[in-house]
């Protein structure tokens, strides 16, 4: 079967490797539509290497691509399997063992044995993958192979939401960033019956986010957001703000300029939720927080109960992600172009990464 590698910094390769093995408690799936995400797309280049890839290309000759973003149906199971071949199914990015006493508890984030997908097990890249069946999630026919592809990032967002401690229908949200976070997050949050407003530099993005059922758009290069956001709550600041911006400034991408808005625009003991990435340490404005005691919130461990969720919010309409997938190629051997769209999405003007048709 077909798999692709990086080689070097730069460098990519297809070749051609044996089928995967099924073991126990995982299933093998054939793979049908895939994507990178940003992250990954830009490790090809090794100008950072978080996980090591390096020392692994030196040591081994190369190494998986990453990708943990996909679509597949299982061909292959274990007697014991909770899964039946002809499933179609998606998987969690950080995949618990299911087994040790942590994840017994439910408490997943202590799990002993996770493995990250695409890093410490095979790049999805793949025509064939073997998974770990604790992190998959049975996808429902009624969705497509691109919306289902997006179950992990969507699940992400789920999972953000659900991590909010004051949100409760009526409440006025500002989220900072119209790209693809953003806009699912920006969904969720309406289904979730919030008041909502988003807040870009992109008038095409802002244009979609209110076809997605944005109740406000506001275009950070035409106006002072903060302002902006105070004068649609009556002067008090949003209930609760969103940063689904950051990202790379090299990259045309906010940084942390985005998170330094939101802060401003939220209420006295209004809540904060960092949905952004933006690297290992950042400058925060911890003053206002603690003058005007507005809360800081961070997701918590993203489960398949929450990408199961993702699942019913785009079948019952509430989501909509197909509107965002602006890039599609057919054939695994389009892999590199895939890339370069998303390691590129700004200049492209693409909001959902790239995706390759692997199988059908």
């Amino acid at each position: 079967m077909k798999a692709w590698y990086i080689t070097g910094p730069d460098r990519l390769e297809m070749r051609e490797i044996p089928e995967p093995a099924l073991r126990p408690g995982c299933v093998v799936v054939d793979v049908l539509t895939a994507q990178c995400s940003v992250t990954e797309a830009n490790l090809v280049a090794l100008e950072t290497d978080p996980f090591g890839f390096l020392e692994r290309i030196r040591a081994e000759g190369a190494v998986r691509l990453p990708a943990h973003e996909m679509v597949g149906r299982v061909t292959a199971v274990n007697a014991d399997s909770g899964f039946k071949v002809g499933d179609r199914v998606s998987t969690q990015a950080k995949v618990t063992c299911g087994v040790c006493e942590a994840c017994r508890r439910g408490e997943w984030r202590y799990c002993q044995d996770t493995l990250l997908t695409g890093v410490e097990t095979d790049g999805l890249m793949a025509e064939r993958v073997l998974l770990r069946e604790s992190g998959l999630t049975l996808v429902p026919e009624v969705l497509s192979d691109a919306e289902a592809a997006n179950l992990q990032p969507l699940g992400d967002c789920v999972c953000a939401v659900e991590s909010l401690t004051t949100l409760k229908p009526g409440c006025k949200a500002a989220v900072w960033g119209a790209g693809c976070l953003g806009m699912n997050t920006m969904q969720i949050l309406k289904a979730r019956g919030a008041y909502v407003m988003i807040v870009d530099i992109k008038e095409e993005n802002l244009k979609l986010a209110k076809e997605l059922g944005a109740d406000a758009v506001i275009n950070g290069r035409e106006t002072d957001c903060v302002e902006e956001v105070r004068w649609l709550t009556d002067g008090r600041g949003a209930d609760i703000v969103i940063d689904a911006a950051g990202g790379n400034p090299k990259k045309g991408l906010a940084g942390t300029a985005a998170l330094q808005q939101a802060a401003k625009a939220l209420k006295p003991e209004g809540e904060c939720l960092i949905l952004a990435i933006y690297g290992p340490s950042v400058e925060f404005p911890i003053g206002i927080f603690r003058d005007y005691g507005k809360q800081i919130t961070m997701p918590a461990f993203t489960t398949t109960a929450h990408m199961a969720e993702a699942a019913r919010l785009i079948a019952e309409k509430k989501i909509q992600v197909e509107p965002m997938i602006t890039h599609r190629f057919h054939g695994i051997e389009h892999v590199p172009e895939m890339l370069k769209v998303t390691g590129n999405k700004t200049s492209v003007k693409s909001l959902n990464p790239a995706q390759v048709v692997i199988g059908e």
